[in-house]
C-alpha cells in the first residue's frame, strides 16, 4: 500500500509529525521496543496452520503497473496452498486501487488465485482500502460480529505484528500465518523492522491523541 495525503487525512499527518517528534525526544526507545516485538513475531510465526480456518485474511501489497510484485505474490501463494490443502475454506483479499494502477490489489490477487487453482466461491474481495489499517477496518465490517468463525491473517513475516495490533484494535480475533517459510536475515530485514516499528509507534500516537481511524 502506498500512503498519500488523501488516504491519511489531516489527523494522519498531524499524528505522523508528532510521532516523529516523540521518537526524537525519547531517543528512539519506543522504536526499539516495537522493533523487538516485530522481530519476535516475524521469527516465531508459523507458515502452516493446525486449525481449520474459516476465513484467511490476506492484506494487499502495492501493484506496479497493475502487476503483482514478489511481496504480494508470496502472500497469495501461501493462501492458495492453505486452501488447496484444506486448511482454509475462504480467502478474503483486502486492497484497493492505488495511484498508478487501474485495478484493485484484491481484484488482481483474485485473478492470481484463480490461476493457482482456487475456486471463485472460495474468494472474497474488499476493494476500497488504501493501507493496512483500512484493510482491518473494512475487513472487520465484512466479517461482522460472527466470532464463531476461525480467522487467520496471512501476510509477510515483518508485517504480521502491525496486522495483529491493528486487527485487535478493530475487534478481529485472528491467528497469524507467515507467508514466507523462513525469516530471511540481512540489511533488508533491519530496514523493514525499523519501518514496521515506526508504523506501530505512529498508530499508538494517533490512538493516544484520540483521532479516529478509517
Amino acid at each position: 500500500m502506498r500512503l498519500s495525503y488523501e488516504s491519511l487525512g489531516t489527523h494522519g499527518i498531524i499524528s505522523l509529525i508528532l510521532s516523529g517528534l516523540i521518537m526524537v525526544a525519547t531517543l528512539g526507545i519506543g522504536i526499539l521496543y516495537f522493533g523487538a516485538n516485530v522481530y519476535k513475531l516475524a521469527r516465531e510465526s508459523d507458515h502452516k496452520s493446525d486449525e481449520d480456518i474459516d476465513v484467511l485474511l490476506v492484506p494487499g501489497a502495492a501493484l506496479v503497473d497493475d502487476g503483482i510484485q514478489p511481496v504480494y505474490q508470496t502472500r497469495l501463494d501461501r493462501a492458495a496452498s492453505l486452501v488447496r490443502n484444506g486448511y482454509a475454506k475462504k480467502i478474503l483479499l483486502s486492497g484497493g486501487c492505488t495511484p498508478g494502477n487501474t485495478v484493485s490489489e484484491a481484484n488482481r490477487g483474485a485473478t492470481y488465485l484463480r490461476n493457482s487453482g482456487v475456486r471463485d466461491d472460495q474468494i472474497m474481495l474488499e476493494e476500497q482500502s488504501q493501507h493496512t489499517m483500512q484493510n482491518m477496518v473494512l475487513a472487520s465490517r465484512m466479517l461482522g460480529s460472527d466470532q464463531e468463525s476461525l480467522i487467520a491473517i496471512c501476510s509477510s513475516r515483518t508485517h504480521l505484528y502491525r496486522c495483529q495490533v491493528f486487527a485487535r484494535f478493530c475487534g478481529i480475533r485472528a491467528s497469524l500465518c507467515a507467508a514466507e517459510t523462513d525469516l530471511i536475515s540481512g540489511v533488508g530485514l533491519w530496514k523493514r523492522l525499523l519501518i514496521e516499528a515506526a508504523y506501530v509507534h505512529w498508530f499508538y500516537t494517533r490512538k493516544v491523541l484520540g483521532f479516529s481511524f478509517s
